[in-house]
């Protein structure tokens, strides 16, 4: 059966046989095509450009469950609301900001919301698109090309093909191996992110606890979920690391 030699597949099918090789599971990788996708590093033979179907996601908006779209005249809802005990809870929702409806809508204005829809997996947060989205097919040659210029290890359960000057062989090894995280549990996530927060030292920013996770192999859904649980800052304070141990005094 492999490698196979079909002339196309989607990403639904890139990912299935990809993970069967892969530390990465099937949801990883059709997450990380989905984000190729939505920011412009393949194209496939989408029906739909990805400014059509943010268009498209922008009007159905009241339908879509698990995200909120923003705009400069319109901030949606609260994000933050008091606690009797002086923090914030804080609505993990995902927000995706474009531009006004009038506005004119284009590739670079709508950059921003192009890369919050990278984060966001289909299947658990517009499962409206899904199906679009999921099937777009790739032709080996875009897809070797992608994975090639990201620097992963090349699978094999596609036909070699030979692309322009650029041999694709099965397993063949290029810049740096990908990167994948072996499955991490509820419990060992909670516990590398109280480690994190205990020795940073300061109140860390929400960008801050995303990018330490996500070298963890932990999404950033996961993150803002477990910030709740934690201090925040209040509105307008500015939190100043401590210094380390080897810093007092000297």
């Amino acid at each position: 059966m492999f490698p196979i030699s079909a002339d196309k597949l989607s990403f639904l099918k890139i990912a299935d046989y990809w993970s069967r090789e892969s530390l990465a599971s099937h949801d990883e990788l059709l997450a990380d095509l989905e984000a190729a996708w939505w920011r412009g590093q393949i194209t496939g033979n989408s029906a739909k450009t990805r400014l059509q179907v943010l268009r498209r996601m922008y009007e159905l908006r009241h339908d879509l469950q698990y995200v909120v779209f923003i705009t400069p005249n319109d901030p949606g809802p609260q994000t933050e609301t008091a606690r009797a005990d002086g923090g914030f809870n804080v609505d993990p929702t995902p927000r995706i900001s474009v531009p006004n409806e009038t506005d004119d809508w284009t590739e670079n204005t709508c950059h921003d919301a192009f890369e919050e829809l990278a984060q966001l997996p289909s299947q658990q947060y517009f499962r409206l698109f899904s199906y679009s989205i999921c099937y777009i097919e790739l032709t080996p040659e875009e897809f070797f090309s992608w994975a090639r210029t990201k620097g992963y290890d090349l699978p094999g359960f596609w036909k070699a093909q030979s692309f322009g000057d650029v041999k694709i062989r099965s397993k063949q090894r290029v810049n740096e191996p990908l990167k994948t995280f072996r499955p991490v549990s509820e419990a060992e996530k909670a516990k590398i992110y109280r480690q994190y927060r205990d020795e940073h030292g300061g109140i860390p920013t929400r960008d801050e606890d995303e990018k330490y996770m996500r070298s963890r192999g932990v999404n950033r859904e996961w993150v803002r979920k477990e910030r709740t649980k934690y201090p925040h800052r209040k509105r307008g304070e500015k939190i100043t690391k401590a210094k380390s141990t080897n810093q007092i005094g000297s």
